[in-house]
């Protein structure tokens, strides 16, 4: 499954590093079916994880029986009601950011706050913009600075940015 693979897990664990940071607080999350990202982060943080993909959301469900610091939600992220206020939103996307930036736009009031905003895109020829216009695009939705941003390969072609507060 591409989702635990060594160029992602790099990925995953630079963001990891950016949020452990924090110490603690509530985290907003698409999250891979094995937990990857919650086993790595551990108890400190509450998660508010949402997945639509059935099969993933049970498996997930199984995963965090006995956590009372999982909330998880078998619906689309855009749909969900974010009735917290989140230090950390991490949007793992498996597919491009022309196909996620309205419902990037569309939370942007519930997300904004975060200390940490991240995200994964599908780096697909003609599917999305260069990595430069992304920054520019989600710089001027946010009121964030990207601090990182990389391509890299797992699978297909990927692009990781993180913005700060």
């Amino acid at each position: 499954y591409w989702y635990n693979e060594e160029s992602k897990n790099k990925e995953r664990n630079i963001v990891i590093d950016y949020i452990k940071a924090l110490q603690k607080g509530n985290i907003l999350l698409l999250e891979g079916p094995d937990m990857l990202f919650v086993k790595s982060l551990g108890d400190n943080f509450n998660y508010t994880i949402c997945e639509t993909n059935k099969a993933r959301f049970n498996r997930m469900k199984e995963l965090s029986q006995n956590k009372n610091n999982i909330e998880l939600f078998n619906i689309d992220i855009y749909k969900h009601s974010h009735n917290k206020l989140y230090n950390v939103v991490y949007l793992d996307y498996c597919n491009s950011f022309n196909s996620n930036i309205k419902g990037i736009i569309d939370i942007k009031d519930k997300i904004e706050s975060a200390n940490i905003i991240a995200f994964t895109f599908f780096n697909g020829r003609g599917l999305s913009p260069n990595i430069k216009s992304m920054i520019k695009i989600l710089e001027a939705i946010f009121p964030h600075k990207v601090v990182y941003s990389n391509k890299y390969f797992s699978k297909c072609s990927m692009i990781s940015i993180i913005m700060k507060k």
